[in-house]
């Protein structure tokens, strides 16, 4: 065992650093993370309910909103302190809180002052509705990314500029093909909210499908795809707005594309620098896909960076599958990934 964890230490030798810079990816790079070289940021599924339901959400699995849908997957203080006796965790510089809707769980305040006792950088992504409420935890997080949605931008122009003396924002917008074709204005109104408060950037970028529908089948209906009317409408709103709002920090990512062989590079800063898990450290190959039952491994287990999760097969065939030349069998895990397709407009 251990003969063979050191032959892949040194067969599959990782730059970290160099991962953390984001590279470009379609050059010849290590498959596997490099055991012995920490990661940077431990991304933190504190719950999985929300106060919205989304139809186009990612994380919208039957079995996350069902069976997990209780208070019983909600992190503790004691879940924290537990993950922090883990020193690949507690050597991490953040933690970034994440869902489901963090602010759902009633444990939120305390667990943040638990990380914040490990001298940790905090981030959170919320849908912001419940902000008001927890005007104090505002003053201990870093960094707060709003996810904004067409059904709640008119709640967050009442919530949003009462907040901004206290904290900046960062807004990220998921757009919908409906929601483009029926009210592109859209677009124009979440600009206007971030004139009317301390936005620190402006991230739009279309939908990742919901991972599969009832039969089974992958739902791209709400995608906005390269090459189509609204793939065009798309691009043509987003150079308008970067026009008209020079001084705005925006990044408009480029509609999804169909097909490996059309995509051209590849590149994924995720797969690399950061760890995703919940309360109970089942871990998750990355922000985008939600923690399934010890799916890909678990943290508290003693063989996490040997046999488990992080060198598991399914992630070490999507690393395998971004440094090659050819990008062919795009891995099952990343076949709808909005951030395989990066590239800026």
């Amino acid at each position: 065992m251990i003969c063979r964890y050191l032959w892949d230490y040194f067969k599959y030798r990782n730059d970290i650093q160099g991962a953390i810079s984001f590279p470009d990816l379609s050059k010849k790079q290590d498959e596997c993370l490099n055991p012995f070289i920490d990661t940077s940021l431990l991304v933190f599924f504190m719950t999985r309910r929300c106060n919205l339901d989304c139809s186009f959400c990612y994380l919208n699995l039957a079995n996350y909103k069902t069976e997990f849908s209780d208070l019983n997957y909600d992190a503790t203080v004691d879940s924290v302190h537990k993950l922090m006796k883990k020193p690949l965790v507690r050597r991490m510089y953040g933690v970034s809180l994440f869902g489901g809707e963090p602010l759902v769980n009633p444990n939120i305040n305390q667990i943040v002052d638990a990380f914040l006792e490990y001298k940790k950088v905090i981030y959170m992504t919320t849908n912001g509705l419940l902000l008001e409420s927890h005007l104090e935890l505002l003053q201990k997080i870093d960094r707060i990314s709003v996810s904004v949605y067409q059904n709640t931008i008119d709640a967050l122009y009442n919530i949003l500029p009462k907040l901004t003396p206290k904290k900046p924002f960062a807004l990220t917008f998921a757009l919908t093909k409906t929601t483009l074709l029926e009210n592109v204005a859209i677009l124009d109104r979440l600009f206007e909210l971030a004139s009317a408060i301390s936005c620190e950037s402006i991230n739009i970028f279309t939908v990742l499908p919901s991972e599969y529908t009832e039969t089974g089948e992958i739902d791209v209906s709400e995608a906005i795809f390269e090459g189509t009317p609204e793939g065009e409408l798309y691009k043509q709103k987003a150079f308008e707005l970067k026009e008209r709002f020079p001084n705005k920090t925006v990044n408009f990512y480029a509609p999804q594309v169909r097909g490996v062989s059309e995509r051209g590079k590849t590149k994924c800063t995720f797969a690399w620098w950061y760890i995703c898990c919940d309360a109970f450290g089942n871990v998750s190959p990355c922000a985008c896909v939600a923690p399934p039952e010890e799916s890909y491994g678990n943290i508290f287990k003693d063989n996490f960076l040997m046999d488990n999760t992080w060198n598991c097969k399914e992630i070490r065939e999507a690393r395998r599958w971004f440094n090659s030349d050819e990008l062919q069998n795009i891995p099952k895990l990343c076949k709808n990934c909005i951030h395989l397709n990066r590239e800026l407009l």
